[in-house]
């Protein structure tokens, strides 16, 4: 009876210690579990403020605030005569087949309205070429060839009926291609000089 006494006691006592390893290798998971959680929110909140920083600006080496932008910028830059080249060879596509004093005004007014500033960009379609800056057109040119002219549409108010000049009209209520309900029909350079008034104006107005 004692030895089954002394038996029984050693099971409560193995079985007491297994609940207490098992409380302790529990124990151990939720404290790793809880570590990790830790981490993640130090990683992250550590992120924040290096996002936070960034904005607000940063010392380089001469211990002047540095931009983040600096990076983008020089990347864009960097791209930009690539992005220029393909716009290049899209215009020369569209105006493939076109010689003479047409092809020598559409690269003249291709000048003129690229002139306008550094933020000018070309967007070349398939009917017609569109002027953009700050993302919205504000000049669009499409080359007549059975007419030998180009149509240029303004994103302006069209003059009064008799402030028009004969190469203008007004399209506000007209169908057309592009953007802009002042037309001009260009055929020819004094023309187009005529005209550079208009397209200042036109781009001024985006």
């Amino acid at each position: 009876m004692k030895a089954i006494l002394e038996e029984l006691e050693g099971l409560e006592a193995l079985g007491a210690g297994r609940r207490i390893f098992g409380w302790g290798l529990t124990g151990v998971v939720l404290g790793l579990g809880l570590a990790a959680v830790a981490l993640v929110f130090e990683t992250y909140f550590a992120e924040s403020e290096d996002g936070d920083a960034d904005d607000t600006g940063k010392e380089g080496d001469s211990g002047k605030p540095k931009s983040t932008g600096t990076a983008r910028a020089a990347a864009e830059k960097a791209w930009a005569p690539g992005k220029a080249a393909r716009a290049r060879k899209d215009l020369e596509a569209y105006l493939s087949g076109l010689e003479g004093p047409l092809r020598d005004l559409a690269e003249a007014l291709d000048e003129a309205l690229l002139g306008l500033g550094d933020d000018t960009e070309r967007a070349v379609l398939k009917r017609y070429v569109a002027y953009k800056r700050a993302g919205a057109n504000f000049a669009c040119a499409a080359v007549r060839r059975s007419a030998d002219e180009i149509l240029v549409y303004l994103r302006l108010d069209p003059p009064a009926a008799g402030e028009l000049l004969p190469f203008m009209r007004d399209v506000t209520d007209v169908g057309h291609v592009g953007t802009g309900d002042l037309e001009l029909r260009l055929s020819d350079m004094s023309q187009l000089e005529a005209a550079r008034e208009y397209l200042a104006r036109s781009y001024d107005a985006v």
